[in-house]
This record gives structure tokens, C-alpha cells and sequence, in this order.
């Protein structure tokens, strides 16, 4: 998830996510915020990996990072303001490693 200035959305967006499985990595990235974003989302959501960039590179090179440090299989993208149920996103991922002929969702 791209974080840009995006602490007045993480009290809505994180909370829903502390709901997904165990085996499932939250990789948050602050791109250069001057808010105090990546500290709010530590707060809200302890077991997701925050990665800063240290100045403003925008959300898809915040996206590149995110798949550079991730380990897992299927990536499924958030945007900092959107709301995503762990029931929707488990959802999407068992539709994704059903047909692996299928390379993105959107």
C-alpha cells in the first residue's frame, strides 16, 4: 500500500486488514510523507512491514519497492484510501491461485 500524506485515511483503511490470516504480508510504504503516516500505521496495524522512502518518488515507484521486499506469491495492490474487507481480499487471492491463467484482477 502507497502512503502519501495518508494518516486522516489509515484509522479507516488498516483496522479491516487486522483481520486477514496469519501467512498474509502487509508491506505499507510511506512515499516521503510529511505527516505522520508510517508512525500511524505501525500504531494501527503492528504486523504490516513499513518501508519509508526518504523523499516523494510517487505511487508507482512506491508499488516497485513494495514488490521488491515481499515474499509472497499474488500481490493484490491497495491504495491508502480505499477500504478492503479480509474477507473480500481472501476472496480475490483464492480466485487468483484458482486460475492461474489469470494475471491480474482489477
Amino acid at each position: 500500500m502507497p502512503m502519501f500524506n495518508a494518516a486522516r485515511y489509515l484509522p479507516h483503511v488498516l483496522p479491516p486488514l487486522r483481520d486477514l490470516p496469519d501467512d498474509w504480508e502487509l508491506i505499507l510504504v510511506d512515499d516521503g510523507s510529511s505527516d505522520d503516516s508510517a508512525a500511524l500505521a505501525a500504531q494501527l496495524l503492528p504486523r504490516a512491514r513499513v518501508v519509508r522512502l526518504a523523499c516523494r518518488q510517487g505511487a508507482a515507484a512506491a508499488r516497485n519497492r513494495a514488490l521488491e521486499v515481499t515474499a509472497g506469491p499474488v500481490v493484490v495492490f491497495l491504495d491508502a484510501d480505499v477500504q478492503a474487507t479480509a474477507a473480500t481480499l481472501g476472496r480475490l487471492v483464492a480466485y487468483l491461485f484458482e486460475r492461474p491463467e489469470v494475471a491480474a484482477v482489477f
